[in-house]
């Protein structure tokens, strides 16, 4: 149900190799669902040229409560999430090979009678010519509870690795005519190493276009470089 909202605040900057964001926002009570408050506090430092690490809290509790000591916060129902990631890349290693690697971990509140409430991942990403490869890992505990988030499964570990290949059979002045094969496959487990499911996949695709050298491959800014916890 869409909760009115009462006020709300937001404030975005940066403060040297700093990017800060702070939102405050307070719901007002709709029918028996009570008015809450959440907070967000979101910074990051950017460093070399395509890198950051950064940091990450929510909190979300009801605005109806009286202001409560910390020791009381879960009489409250407030729930927290605290995190940090970061992203290294580069377009320049052995030369003009593009490397990306990224991380998180997510710690929440958890939920009762569960037995950890974290999230963490990684990633390895090549995007080159002609080889493209990648590998991802994850876990998602069973009492993850994002406070102002979202989860879409929990319990369940992942490994994803994925390939491809790219032969250009054509290569002219104004176009070119491309092969490539894609081998991808993920691993997944509950948190008691039993499997849950496995999937294997690989494709051949043809491809024509414009030449290579008219498309330049540009490493994606800091600010676009986001790790998933990303739909966790």
């Amino acid at each position: 149900m869409p909760q009115p909202i009462d006020y709300g605040a937001k404030l975005t900057g940066q403060a040297g190799a700093f990017d800060i964001g702070v939102l405050q926002v307070r719901t007002r009570d709709r029918g028996s669902v009570p008015g809450e408050d959440f907070t967000v506090m979101r910074s990051q430092h950017r460093f070399w040229r395509q890198s950051y690490v950064g940091a990450l809290f929510t909190n979300r509790s009801d605005a109806s409560a009286p202001d409560l000591p910390r020791a009381s916060e879960a009489s409250r129902g407030a729930r927290q999430t605290a995190g940090v990631d970061f992203a290294l890349a580069t377009a320049q290693l052995l030369g003009k090979q593009v490397l990306e690697v990224s991380g998180f971990y997510l710690d929440t509140t958890k939920r009762p009678g569960s037995r950890g409430g974290a999230a963490f991942g990684a990633r390895i990403n090549m995007p080159n010519d002609p080889i493209y490869w990648h590998l991802a890992v994850r876990e998602v505990q069973d009492g993850y509870d994002p406070a102002a988030g979202f989860v879409d499964r929990r319990g369940y570990r992942m490994i994803e690795p994925g390939m491809r290949y790219t032969v250009h059979t054509e290569r002219g002045r104004y176009s070119q005519v491309s092969q490539a094969i894609f081998l991808r496959g993920k691993l997944q487990h509950d948190l008691q190493s039993r499997r849950a499911d496995r999937n294997t996949a690989v494709r051949r695709a043809v491809d024509a276009r414009r030449p290579a050298f008219e498309r330049p491959r540009r490493v994606p800014p800091v600010t676009a470089l986001r790790t998933a916890p990303a739909r966790l």
